[in-house]
């Protein structure tokens, strides 16, 4: 119940518990912003945890970023090899919520390839103007902001180095 939490965040503050007042605070924003965002009460504070500061950074949706969580803790609890590769990065909320996964696992041994052209998307031409309504309406959108989705890798890099994860298994690949 967030009125309870809200009391006991309160409470704690108030009685000086300054530790245990700003895990309830933390607890208190987790579970208004999993309201906020539909996600279910039976859905982890881990998951949470990580998903809260890259959400606005991507339009992957929670659910989506659900499953990608799922299928980390699969690769990490069954040790399986090799390295992460997201294409197509946008502005890298995806490659940074992968990443402080990893680290919260403390799982920070695999290099994180970042491929994505970081120029944006190109001019749509005839053959991408063919096609489902949805495909018809992002064209014609890029068709008038051309380089919409350009991204600058630096900052890109900057996001998923702040996760804590080791800088030297972070590597930009553009192209």
């Amino acid at each position: 119940n967030t009125d309870l939490l809200a009391l006991k965040t309160i409470v704690l503050a108030r009685i000086g518990d300054k530790t245990a007042a700003a895990l309830a605070k933390r607890k208190l924003d987790q579970v208004l912003f999993a309201k906020k965002k539909g996600i279910p009460f039976f859905i982890s504070d881990d998951f949470i945890r990580c998903y809260m500061p890259y959400h606005a950074l991507t339009l992957v949706n929670w659910d989506a970023c659900h499953t990608l969580y799922n299928a980390i803790l699969h690769v990490i609890r069954n040790k399986v090899e090799g390295d992460i590769v997201e294409c197509g990065v946008f502005r890298g909320g995806v490659s940074a919520f992968m990443a402080k996964v990893l680290v919260a696992q403390n799982s920070t041994f695999r290099k994180l390839y970042l491929c994505d052209t970081y120029e944006g998307m190109t001019v749509p031409d005839e053959n991408d103007l063919v096609g489902s309504d949805s495909t018809k309406t992002s064209s014609a959108i890029n068709l008038y902001f051309p380089g919409l989705a350009k991204i600058d890798e630096r900052s890109v890099e900057k996001v998923v180095r702040e996760t804590g994860y080791p800088a030297n298994n972070i590597v930009i690949v553009k192209g």
